[in-house]
């Protein structure tokens, strides 16, 4: 993939209401495996048009699957995906809505892609302590819950 033309065309499509699950997949497994653009100056545009097309993959288009099926596999790799961004200043203008579509999924998906939210949220909040202040509690608060559900509090 090359500059914010084919970044913007691919985002789109991804996005598209009625495309099947199993092309969207494949193109999400084309941006997994293309994310050396992130250590690049494209990085920036990388993230203003595919964060979009990722949290909509997450909220609107795929639903939690607590099987492995085609829907589970591109939610668990829209997440690695995120959880593979680079945690430099240019992500700062899209932690506070990362850390929501982490809080989300963590809250509604299974183990698998839930354990990742958690490197997520642990990775924003180590890495943009200051800018994420208010949104802590939330994570906190559930954590405990987690921990009292497990019997380890």
């Amino acid at each position: 993939m090359s500059p914010i033309q084919d970044f913007e065309q691919h985002s789109r499509h991804l996005f598209e209401a009625d495309l099947p699950i199993q092309t969207r997949l494949q193109m999400a497994m084309e941006v997994r495996d293309s994310l050396e653009i992130t250590h690049t100056g494209e990085y920036l545009n990388f993230l203003k048009c595919y964060f979009r097309a990722f949290s909509g993959v997450l909220y609107h288009i795929t639903k939690p699957q607590f099987s492995d099926n085609p829907e589970h596999k591109l939610r668990n790799i829209v997440i690695e995906i995120l959880n593979r961004l680079p945690h430099s200043e240019v992500l700062r203008p899209f932690v506070q809505e990362l850390l929501k579509v982490a809080m989300h999924v963590l809250t509604t998906d299974n183990e698998e892609n839930g354990l990742i939210c958690i490197r997520i949220i642990f990775d924003l909040l180590r890495n943009f302590r200051p800018s994420l202040e208010n949104e802590v509690q939330p994570f906190w608060t559930l954590f405990v819950k987690f921990t009292r559900i497990l019997g380890l509090l």
